[in-house]
């Protein structure tokens, strides 16, 4: 008598098998990809589909978290556009700031990334292409400048042609051409529509400059005032002034040649103080400058020490230690408790709201806690711009973002 499988028995050796079936196919299409250009495509896509979980992997650095688990084997720091360009198990990719990757078009080692834009070559001219590999600008330009979703591109005989969110919008104008924050051309020193090219005003003064901390710089012919993004206006007076800090105060100098220090409403709060000229002021600190170098003193004009600085930045003082940041040199932290400078030389320090990070000349950074603690220390280090930090650890590549909050708003540290 022939012996048959109950059908029940049948289902559940089927159903054991199926993994084993799988595991055996998955295996194969990983191997015989391994030759082609999309190797690895199934797990790269799901690297793409599904952002890498956060902070696990990758070696832990005390005061940051980790933008991605991966460690790669090329990155170059991120750009203002919030993407950089990797390079994961031989295959281009883009990585963007929370971590999520993306196909790129080519390998960009030796391009730059300039926002979701790079400049490309071809016959000895440039054009511009975007980071998924469309062309915005043609091949026809013998120079560029990206800013933002703004693009001058310069023909041999010096007429411009300007892009604007993807598209040619203006051709052959004449120089001089300059942008400014992404969305402005700027021509005759005045700011102009990059749609229509028509001049920027407010009650018949000219626009100056772009927005800083919600005022507008304008002009009247060789004086300067102020108009804030609600229609606030400082009406033009000053001979020179500087753009708005974040703490509301900016510098002006009358006709007369006279500093002072401006709120918002226009309202004087510190004057010239004989040859003392108030530079800066964040609401605590001010700075001054003596007509040869500068100095800090508390709210009231009083110094807080008696030393003069050839550079400073006041207003990253805070728990009795200034930042000495003189142009082309190295950094230090100067004590207005000992009325000296302390620790080492810096290629840059950066304050945060409870700490500093300094980047020491070994290619490594530090991380001091407000009373000069160190907290940590990284080697080799790749760059840092205030919102992510490159490092490389045992030959690989690794993003960080800081768990502080950045202090500083006077640009980006390089």
């Amino acid at each position: 008598m022939k012996k048959t499988i109950p059908k029940t028995c049948r289902f559940l050796v089927l159903l054991l098998c199926v993994p084993f079936m799988l595991f055996g196919l998955v295996s194969c299409a990983n191997y015989i990809q391994t030759n082609g250009v999309n190797r690895h495509d199934n797990f790269i896509s799901a690297l793409i589909e599904y952002a890498p979980p956060q902070g696990y992997a990758a070696p832990h650095i005390e005061g940051f978290n980790a933008i991605t688990d991966l460690a790669f084997d090329y990155a170059a720091p991120f750009n203002n556009g919030g993407y950089t360009f990797v390079i994961y198990n031989g295959i281009n990719l883009l990585l963007d700031t929370f971590g999520k990757l993306y196909y790129a078009p080519e390998n960009l080692t030796d391009k730059t990334l300039i926002a979701d834009k790079y400049i490309f070559g071809e016959k000895g001219s440039l054009g511009v292409k975007n980071l998924f590999g469309n062309v915005i600008a043609p091949p026809e330009y013998e120079a560029i400048e990206i800013d933002g979703e703004i693009i001058l591109a310069q023909r041999s005989f010096g007429q411009t042609d300007i892009f604007y969110k993807g598209a040619r919008v203006h051709q052959n104008i004449a120089p001089p051409v300059y942008t400014r924050a992404g969305k402005y051309i700027v021509l005759n020193g005045f700011l102009h529509s990059v749609e229509t090219l028509a001049p920027l005003t407010y009650n018949g003064y000219n626009i100056v400059s772009e927005a800083v901390n919600g005022m507008y710089t304008i002009a009247d012919n060789a004086l300067y005032g102020y108009v804030s993004e609600s229609g606030m206006m400082i009406a033009p007076q000053f001979a020179e002034l500087g753009n708005f800090n974040n703490s509301g105060y900016a510098y002006v100098v009358d006709t007369a040649g006279q500093y002072a220090i401006i709120d918002k409403q226009g309202t004087k709060i510190y004057a010239q103080n004989g040859n003392l000229r108030p530079v800066n002021f964040d609401g605590k600190i001010l700075t001054f400058f003596d007509g040869a170098s500068f100095g800090i003193a508390d709210s009231n004009f009083n110094p807080l020490t008696q030393s003069r600085f050839h550079y400073l930045y006041a207003w990253t003082l805070f728990n009795g230690y200034a930042i000495y940041n003189p142009p082309y040199s190295a950094h230090r932290f100067y004590s207005t408790r000992t009325n000296g400078f302390v620790l080492g030389e810096y290629d840059f320090i950066a304050p945060f709201t409870n700490h500093f990070l300094a980047k020491v000349t070994d290619n490594a950074f530090r991380l001091y806690d407000t009373n000069l603690n160190e907290v940590i220390s990284v080697s080799p280090f790749i760059s840092f711009n205030g919102r992510q930090l490159l490092t490389r650890q045992n030959q690989k590549f690794h993003f960080y973002k800081p768990l502080y909050e950045y202090a500083v708003s006077n640009g980006e540290v390089q």
